[in-house]
């Protein structure tokens, strides 16, 4: 099978491909209604299955599609495991996997990064409903773009302007930094974290209650896209003490630190969803192009039209493009290159499972 040919460009595609690869095993998969439907009104839902020695006590997690952009990567990387289940556990015989297809699926459906309530998964995944601190540079930035003003090139120019001249007054790092630990103050606005528990966070908290059953320890790995170089499967592990222990060992030079100012780190409270499992996390981006100037215009223009509307139809569409083309560039090149560089990652992650496995056996 052509590697390419694992990877979708819709929702009901994806979920059609993975449903399939696993009854062709038969591995049965369990369906989560979401609420809401596609634009199409198609339903929405997230797909769960999971092989390997139902007795295990060490459990490999692969989720996909946190940010809706990136999910179809993530969900091509876990067709790809499904078409040979028995290939992919050869070297962990003592490991189960459980497969989580599309954990934002209006995301996915809708083209959007965040999910139907404008939210980050990546962070509300972690704070659920605890509401994370606002830092006011991102409210003085955040005034400066003023996204509901951004209805043609010319205002966006302008909001450019103002935003560069906060960045001279603060200095780059200090306002990424805002950035990047996100915000609760407007919900109609960029890096909203969210105030409550999603339905995501509340789907998967569930999932994880029921699949880690009798677990005793386990590695969440989130699938993603964007970060690294073309088709590189890149490794970024939370910076839970544990996590970045444990993967550090696994992958030594391979493991790269989460650029995400988060308290507490990302993914360190899944585990509260299984007491008793020791838990430990990271990302497996799959690298794509550089993110510029364009991107940003792309990402501003995308907000906008989703939440306020009112751009013409086809502009509206040539930016939806644009902008998922940033996260999954979709030619058969970079989607095999993708799958290569993913099983060769996935085999480190295994060996190290399988490593960890042995230990309760050698202790």
């Amino acid at each position: 099978m052509d590697p390419a040919d694992l990877f979708s460009s819709d929702l009901t595609t994806a979920g059609a491909t993975f449903a399939r690869a696993a009854m062709a095993h038969g591995i049965p998969v369990e369906a989560i209604i979401h609420p809401l439907r596609g634009p199409a009104g198609e339903p929405l839902q997230t797909m769960v299955c999971g092989f390997g020695p139902p007795e295990a006590a060490t459990v490999l997690v692969l989720n996909s599609g946190v940010h809706g952009t990136e999910a179809f990567v993530g969900a091509g990387l876990q067709a790809g495991v499904l078409n040979d289940p028995a290939g992919f556990l050869a070297r962990a015989p003592g490991v189960r996997v459980v497969l989580i297809h599309v954990i934002n699926p209006y995301g996915a459906a809708w083209g959007r990064y965040v999910n139907e309530d404008n939210v980050d998964l990546m962070k509300n995944l972690t704070y659920g409903d605890v509401i994370s601190p606002t830092d006011p540079i991102f409210l003085e930035l955040d005034d400066a773009i003023d996204l509901g003003s951004l209805t043609d090139a010319a205002a966006y120019r302008r909001a450019q302007a103002r935003r560069a001249a906060i960045i001279e007054t603060h200095g780059a790092a200090r306002v990424m930094s805002a950035l990047k630990a996100g915000q609760t103050a407007r919900p109609r606005s960029i890096c909203f974290n969210g105030v409550r528990a999603s339905w995501s966070k509340r789907t998967l908290d569930s999932i994880l209650q029921r699949r880690l059953q009798g677990a005793k320890r386990t590695c969440f790995l989130d699938l993603h896209s964007g970060v690294g170089a073309w088709g590189e499967a890149y490794v970024m592990a939370s910076n839970a003490a544990a996590s970045r222990a444990r993967i550090g060992q696994w992958l030594g030079d391979l493991a790269h630190d989460l650029d995400l100012p988060m308290d507490p780190p990302a993914y360190s409270t899944l585990g509260r969803a299984s007491p008793g499992v020791e838990l430990v996390a990271a990302t497996l981006e799959i690298g794509t192009v550089a993110f510029d100037d364009a991107f940003r215009e792309a990402m501003a223009f995308e907000m906008h039209d989703h939440i306020f509307g009112g751009r013409p139809d086809d502009e509206v569409r040539e930016t939806r493009r644009r902008f998922r083309s940033y996260y999954d560039p979709a030619t058969p090149e970079w989607r095999r290159e993708a799958w290569r560089n993913a099983q060769a990652m996935f085999a480190r992650f295994l060996d190290g499972l399988q490593a960890w496995d042995d230990e309760r056996h050698a202790g």
